[in-house]
């Protein structure tokens, strides 16, 4: 009932509004400003004749006098003028009240019939943010978490709501983002740790990165034989090249999993997948261009993370400054020059090789 009360109310003051030009009250004021600008321009002319010399000072009051006479009269007439405005006019402005007071509160009420929701009740975001989170929407639940991570960015409880929320609408960044804030805010475990690894695997659509290894590898240091960090680990090893070790760790997953595991099917067709897959170029070349990329970049991940790791020969760094600078990661195959040639830095004949392939590649040769 109080919105229909404020409608009236704002209708009433536009309505107002527009017709208080046309009011008589609105004229009248109008003609006497008129008036008294005139009289004024009267009385200042008399006072320069008067300073010119021109009229006597007794002339010059007789004059003053004789212009504030003719003002009180205007005043007087103009009320009789604005009474006297025709017939015509009065019915022209009548018209323009009565189209003005129908229009307006026409035109609103159609447009709040299409656009508003006059049955519902009144229900601002701010409301809908406050409701119980099991009875809004995703968008408004979204919402509301992020508004209070905002003010609050440490609150891990928080960041464990909306992580699934990000990871369920296809954002895997901020979904590892989310995740390893947890991670930092309420501890580490080894679930936690693998739900980090496997939203960075996902935002790297599904290479294992070295971010991501890092995070099952501080899981599985937390619980040797949880079996989703397990089975990515083995999958890293796969991308890295070393199929024999990544079906002999799968093997080894599903040895270890209780006869009802949901996943040994899908462990299962992973092993089937890496023994009966093409070797080498052919592999690659055989899968669809978008899995094509993750298989490269995996490869590449796998190789930097082996020569960080145990270091490699002159030709595998090469490679790597090459992959790197292929790809477009400037600053990464600037770093991995660098790297190798630390590691290189005995043997002459291997780091020339490398600079070779870093000047191939068009990156800076200072040191």
């Amino acid at each position: 009932m109080l919105i229909w009360v404020i409608f009236a109310a704002l209708l009433g003051a536009a309505s107002l509004m527009a017709l208080l030009p046309l009011s008589r009250g609105g004229m009248r004021s109008v003609m006497n400003a008129d008036a008294r600008l005139m009289y004024e321009a009267q009385l200042a002319d008399i006072a320069q004749d008067l300073n010119r010399g021109v009229i006597s000072a007794a002339d010059a009051e007789l004059a003053r006098a004789e212009v504030a006479r003719r003002l009180i009269r205007a005043a007087k007439d103009g009320d009789v003028a604005a009474d006297a405005v025709g017939e015509a006019t009065y019915r022209r402005r009548r018209a323009a009240s009565a189209i003005i007071l129908s229009t307006i509160p026409l035109v609103a009420l159609s447009l709040y019939a299409a656009k508003g929701s006059p049955l519902l009740p009144a229900k601002p975001l701010a409301a809908r943010l406050s409701t119980d989170p099991a009875n809004m929407d995703l968008a408004v639940a979204l919402t509301r978490v992020e508004n209070h991570l905002q003010l609050n960015p440490s609150d891990g409880r928080g960041w464990e709501v909306l992580a699934p929320i990000y990871l369920r609408t296809g954002r895997f960044d901020d979904a590892a983002r989310a995740y390893a804030n947890v991670a930092i805010h309420l501890g580490p475990t080894m679930e936690r740790l693998v739900d980090v690894g496997e939203a960075r695997v996902l935002a790297a659509s599904g290479v294992v990165t070295a971010d991501a290894r890092a995070a099952f590898d501080e899981a599985r240091k937390l619980a040797p034989l949880n079996p989703k960090g397990l089975y990515y680990l083995a999958i890293a090893r796969d991308q890295d090249g070393d199929k024999a070790g990544a079906v002999a760790d799968l093997k080894g997953l599903l040895a270890s999993a209780p006869a009802d595991a949901g996943w040994k099917p899908m462990v299962e067709e992973r092993i089937a997948a890496i023994e009966g897959a093409p070797q080498g170029g052919e592999a690659i070349a055989a899968l669809a261009p978008h899995e094509r990329m993750a298989a490269i970049r995996g490869m590449v991940e796998g190789l930097s993370i082996r020569l960080a790791e145990r270091g490699g020969t002159p030709e595998e760094w090469g490679r790597l400054v090459r992959a790197r600078a292929v790809m477009g990661e400037r600053k990464l195959a600037e770093d991995v020059l660098a790297r190798a040639r630390a590691a290189l830095a005995s043997d002459a004949a291997g780091l020339a090789s490398v600079e070779g392939v870093a000047r191939e590649s068009g990156l800076d040769m200072r040191p």
